[in-house]
């Protein structure tokens, strides 16, 4: 009987993910994760660096099916009002806010001055240790920006260790509004403190929040489109 190949680790991460199917919960992470709020649903559980702050954190990978991975990527629709100012984008054949995109004025659609629009906008989120006083587990949402500073710079120093959460980099990320644009800035911390807590990586793919259902979505945007149509 021949033995099963060993599951080939990744070299890099995934870009794409369409997979959702649910995982088991445990720990700390697992039970805060657990929300089905709307607010839950529509991303305001992930850390954000504060505006006008700078914070301290050391992303790492998760493992799926065998395979090493880093983050999963989302699109998010921001500037809703209401309840929910924010929310995932189902996709756009199957959302009624991309729907709206020729009935709403172009401001509103694309965004300005460092305010998101109904526009889906590309997030990653990635497991991290916020680092502080005591250390925290968190999933960490970033811009595209950010994530491809963080990558470059691992790509440019060829890191093999810069994901892992024992011997990885922190990244001081700080966050501010210039004339009306966010802008950030991120620098490697190459030889940072030990990790003072135990960490539990969480599998991005198999546990991503499940979005705003279908009548959630179509009653934000029969709401959008009352008071801006």
């Amino acid at each position: 009987m021949k033995k099963a190949k060993k599951a080939k680790k990744a070299r890099g991460p995934v870009k794409k993910i369409a997979h959702r199917s649910k995982s088991a919960i445990n720990g700390d992470i697992y039970s805060r994760l657990k929300t089905q709020s709307k607010e839950a649903r529509s991303g305001s559980m992930f850390f954000k660096v504060p505006e006008g702050e700078k914070s301290k954190l050391r992303p790492f990978s998760f493992m799926h099916a065998g395979v090493e991975q880093l983050f999963i990527n989302i699109r998010r629709h921001f500037n809703l009002g209401g309840d929910v100012s924010t929310c995932t984008c189902p996709g756009e054949e199957n959302c009624p806010i991309c729907a709206l995109k020729d009935e709403v004025s172009e401001r509103l659609w694309q965004g300005s001055r460092g305010q998101g629009g109904l526009k889906p906008s590309n997030k990653y989120l990635v497991n991290a240790v916020l680092r502080g006083a005591e250390d925290k587990q968190v999933i960490w949402e970033l811009p595209k920006t950010v994530f491809a500073s963080i990558g470059e710079t691992v790509e440019a120093n060829e890191s093999t260790t810069a994901f892992d959460h024992k011997k990885g980099i922190d990244w001081v990320v700080s966050r501010a509004t210039e004339k009306g644009f966010t802008r950030y800035k991120v620098n490697p911390i190459t030889q940072p403190r030990p990790i003072g807590m135990e960490v539990k990586p969480v599998d991005l793919i198999a546990f991503q929040p499940a979005p705003l259902s279908d009548s959630e979505l179509s009653d934000i945007a029969v709401q959008i489109a009352s008071k801006n149509t």
